[in-house]
């Protein structure tokens, strides 16, 4: 059980570092980037097996 919280709680780190680089690309004008980010997030949701 500590182990699935100790993934969970890297998982939402990784989630939430993600999430505020596309706020801060989106923000700072850099959309370029922004599918890049996008990406991202969907390959850490897939590397999870959830849909999105």
């Amino acid at each position: 059980m500590a182990e699935d919280v100790e993934y969970l709680e890297r998982g939402l780190d990784k989630a939430v570092k993600y999430l505020q680089d596309v706020v801060s690309t989106y923000k700072s004008g850099r959309l370029v980037n922004l599918h890049i980010m996008v990406a991202q997030i969907e390959g850490f949701l897939a590397a999870r097996g959830e849909e999105y």
